[in-house]
């Protein structure tokens, strides 16, 4: 690879981190609560690939960290409009996210 290998390793060891922490647990999760499930219960859960802003927490490097998608998901980006970490994007998404949470609530699915 022409990449720094240093910054390859810590990628890697982030997927691997993310993956081994949360990503499989989830899956798992949701595998048995079907599996365990009378009637077949339908599963459902969202990916969230939006980075929309980087922390001491979560460099650049890492994508979205995990609980990234709370704040849009509860409208945080609107709370200051003005707030510089903020952008129109930032308050498209959690729009579409707010919207998409109504939908599910409402009807148990979503458009």
């Amino acid at each position: 690879s022409d990449s720094d290998s240093s910054e390859t390793l810590l990628k890697t060891l982030g997927i691997a981190t993310g993956d081994y922490f949360l990503a499989c647990p989830t899956k798992l999760f949701a595998k048995a609560v079907f599996a365990k499930s009378h009637y077949h219960a339908n599963v459902f859960e969202y990916y969230f690939n939006a980075k929309l802003q980087n922390n001491g927490f979560c460099s650049y490097w890492m994508g979205v960290c995990h609980a990234h998608d709370v704040d849009p998901m509860f409208g945080i980006p609107f709370v200051d409009p003005y707030a510089k970490d903020y952008t129109d994007r930032a308050r498209e998404i959690s729009t579409q996210m707010m919207q998409f949470l109504t939908d599910f609530a409402k009807t148990g699915y979503t458009v």
